[in-house]
């Protein structure tokens, strides 16, 4: 697990360096790039201007739409590497290996997607009324709606099964064609977890600690839409188990230890949400119910 940690994170940083460019920090502090060196042998840097090493450009998170949320944290993201690295020829030193590299600047678009999450939570997600799909923009004197949203933890999870489910479509032969179609099934029912089944857990520290309040029923329609939805989501998890099993055939037929034991973590994966998961969720439902005398 220590071990699993330690490469999640050098993938993360990782990332950042190479979609911005600061690709080369050497040992003992010391930065071993040609361009770096050059500077030193000029005893000087090319250094960015002081407008692009603002922490947060404009001195707010706050933006009018979910569109410039997004601008704004790519932008955050890219300043946060011109603090660590300001010498401009070092950056475009490293444009040379992150440019034509997909899978670094597809880690590094999760960084800023990390960024972005914190930008729409600032924002209140836009106003965006609890179970619509239409953004409300809300008058500055009406209360601000309830925060809640799916736990990192959670989330992280579902970007790692997610990420190994994809490398085993590679795999080819029999157990990339078995991947395919246990990806087919699983994501769209994992877009349906994260839009209503996994929010709701968002509160349980809230509500162990014996935290209420009237903007918690702004959960309510999450949690009716999971109970509703709940057979259909059983329903699917056999599909999904299904899939995985032939998954686990083909990848035993073919010698492919890993993604047999990925399948296998996969299933219990589905029995942890059909046992604990959804129940948690229909629980902080029914609670927030309870005490708010809904």
């Amino acid at each position: 697990m220590k071990e699993n940690m330690l490469k999640m994170a050098a993938v993360v940083f990782g990332a950042f360096v190479l979609l911005f460019g600061a690709n080369a920090f050497a040992q003992e502090g010391k930065v071993s790039t040609k361009s770096t060196a050059k500077s030193a042998e000029n005893n000087t840097m090319n250094r960015l201007p002081d407008s692009a090493l603002v922490l947060v450009p404009g001195g707010t998170l706050i933006t009018a739409t979910p569109e410039e949320g997004r601008a704004l944290a790519m932008l955050i993201a890219r300043h946060t590497i011109h603090n660590i690295q300001p010498d401009l020829n070092v950056l475009k030193e490293g444009r040379k290996s992150y440019a034509v590299d997909p899978n670094g600047l597809i880690a590094a678009s999760q960084v800023v997607a990390i960024e972005f999450q914190t930008i729409a939570a600032a924002n209140n997600y836009w106003q965006k009324k609890v179970g619509t799909t239409k953004l409300q923009t809300m008058p500055a004197h009406t209360a601000e709606p309830m925060k809640f949203s799916v736990p990192p933890s959670l989330i992280a999870e579902h970007k790692e099964i997610l990420a190994e489910l994809k490398h085993a479509t590679l795999a080819g032969g029999k157990t990339g064609k078995a991947a395919k179609a246990v990806a087919a099934v699983l994501h769209p029912h994992a877009a349906k977890e994260e839009e209503y089944a996994l929010p709701p857990l968002g509160l349980l520290q809230a509500l162990a600690s014996d935290k209420i309040s009237p903007d918690m029923a702004q959960v309510l329609p999450l949690t009716d839409k999971l109970k509703h939805e709940l057979p259909q989501m059983l329903a699917e998890h056999k599909e999904i188990v299904a899939a995985l099993e032939q998954l686990k055939i083909a990848a035993r037929a073919e010698n492919k230890s890993g993604v047999e034991d990925f399948a296998h973590a996969l299933v219990q994966h589905a029995l942890t949400e059909e046992q604990i998961t959804y129940p948690a969720a229909l629980l902080v439902g029914e609670y927030v119910k309870l005490r708010l005398g809904k």
